[in-house]
């Protein structure tokens, strides 16, 4: 049930990218701190289900979505909800290793919370060691405690023959690195009364991405196009990579902030969206450095406020994901 991923290269859309004061941006040398993409709740398609609104918003600190179903069936649907985590592997090269566990997952149908089940597994490729790999007491989820420690791996202290049957399969290589992926959904059953709106909220914290800002011509040109960036920054970062080229700075630009954000998962009830609404808050913070929010929309954004930024579209169909960037830097 897990969405395919693939994470657009943006064409031709309208951009956001607001001067503001100030940024929360976490600094870590050369080394890139990916982000984990999630998205909404989602269900095997139902014709009779509709989404009549969904009120997103996101943040560094969370992601709240709200929605508005519509059993359009002359009887009560009953049918499994689920929401589902994309795969991630074992990263022993990450400087400081992140993955998506997404523990503090709430949800909430009619303002009752709800409680899930959590489905958790173990995969190399199409194959799934979900069963041999828990019966060799081994924690999927964290790869037998290698992260966030690996002097503390479960698969340290298999037997002999056990590693070496491991090894044999490809889910550990010679350095006892695990290799498999792990797939997590968090699903629960769901009733849809007649011809009745259900009111339906979920909500997480977002795992953020950190990056450095490329100097390079043809990086900064690639990260214009993916981020949407209005000509007029651009122009800013390209005068102030010519001066940092002149006297010789290595450096980067500057440093960025990523949330990814899965849209399509609200494909899979009917579609379209009868009202779909986008909130990117920016955080408030006291540094002095300039900072830019920046995504990239088929349609007009509107300011709320110095901190809220808003777009809205009605019968949408998600075509592609959402990335949101928070820029900061001296431009």
């Amino acid at each position: 049930m897990a969405p395919t991923l693939s994470f657009w290269k943006h064409a031709a859309v309208v951009f956001l990218a607001v001067l503001l004061p100030g940024s929360c941006a976490l600094l870590y040398g050369n080394d890139a701190l990916a982000e984990f993409a999630a998205g909404g709740i989602q269900l095997r398609h139902e014709t009779r289900i509709s989404m009549e609104e969904e009120r997103l918003a996101i943040s560094l600190g969370g992601v709240t979505v709200e929605y508005k179903f519509l059993n359009s069936a002359g009887q009560d649907i009953t049918t499994e909800v689920a929401f589902p985590i994309p795969p991630y592997a074992y990263d022993p090269s990450a400087l400081q290793p992140r993955y998506p566990y997404f523990t503090d997952f709430r949800v909430w149908a009619d303002g009752q919370e709800v409680k899930y089940q959590t489905e958790v597994r173990a995969k190399l490729g199409d194959a799934d060691f979900t069963d041999l790999l828990r019966g060799l007491g081994i924690d999927i989820e964290t790869f037998g405690h290698s992260v966030p420690d690996v002097d503390s791996s479960q698969i340290r202290i298999l037997p002999k023959s056990a590693k070496e049957k491991l090894v044999r399969l490809g889910l550990i290589d010679a350095a006892e690195s695990p290799r498999w992926s792990v797939h997590k959904i968090y699903f629960w059953r769901q009733r849809f009364p007649a011809h009745k709106i259900l009111n339906v909220r979920h909500e997480y914290g977002p795992i953020v991405g950190y990056y450095q800002i490329p100097p390079g011509p043809s990086e900064l040109e690639e990260f214009v196009k993916e981020s949407c960036l209005p000509p007029s920054l651009e122009t800013k970062l390209s005068a102030t990579a010519n001066r940092m080229f002149k006297e010789g700075s290595i450096h980067a630009l500057g440093q960025e902030q990523v949330v990814k954000y899965i849209l399509t998962t609200a494909n899979t009830w009917r579609t379209p969206i009868k009202d779909f609404q986008l909130v990117v808050e920016r955080p408030e913070t006291t540094a002095p450095e300039k900072t830019f929010v920046s995504f990239c929309w088929d349609g007009e954004v509107q300011r709320l406020d110095k901190d809220h930024f808003i777009a809205r579209r009605a019968d949408f169909v998600p075509a592609r994901e959402l990335v949101v960037y928070y820029l900061q830097g001296d431009f």
